[in-house]
């Protein structure tokens, strides 16, 4: 599966300066009753459509909650959906293509806002460890970024992913 959030981040600097830390910030109190450990991603999506690599596919990234075990995450630069751009859903496109051809066992493509929605094919893969530990309701990086996504996806790539 891949997830494709936005950072809710303004900059890139930011963004990168957030994931090289070791351990979450204090103000994520939801998730760090749960472990202290960071979040982490795979990619990062600058605004203008660099990507950059921050793990290894093969690596467990924390960033979806029931999915982290079957998840490679893109993360897009963007302080909310408004501020996403053509260049993102290029980039985007050309990375899934890539991770597509890399890992042809990729089955779905969701948005962050998809994840807990529990009629869609993907959530059979949900695996919580901790009953405690449950989704909540996200809106990155929203409908309209993945309807664009998409459709470049099968108009360039001829890809379509289930949900």
């Amino acid at each position: 599966m891949i997830v494709v959030h936005h950072t809710v981040i303004p900059t890139l600097k930011r963004t990168i300066q957030l994931f090289k830390q070791d351990l979450l910030s204090k103000k994520r109190k939801h998730i760090g009753q749960f472990s202290k450990l960071n979040v982490g991603i795979h990619y990062v999506v600058d605004k203008d459509g660099a990507i950059y690599h921050l793990l290894a596919d093969s690596i467990m990234a924390r960033h979806i909650v029931g999915f982290n075990h079957v998840s490679i995450g893109i993360e897009n630069v963007a302080k909310n959906s408004s501020e996403l751009t053509e260049e993102q859903v290029m980039s985007n496109a050309l990375l899934i293509d890539h991770l597509a051809k890399k890992h042809p066992s990729i089955q779905y493509l969701i948005g962050h806002h998809e994840y807990n929605q529990k009629a869609l094919p993907h959530y059979e893969l949900f695996l919580a460890l901790d009953s405690n530990y449950l989704p909540y309701d996200k809106y990155d990086p929203g409908p309209g970024f993945m309807k664009k996504l998409r459709g470049k996806l099968k108009s360039d790539y001829g890809l379509a992913f289930e949900k």
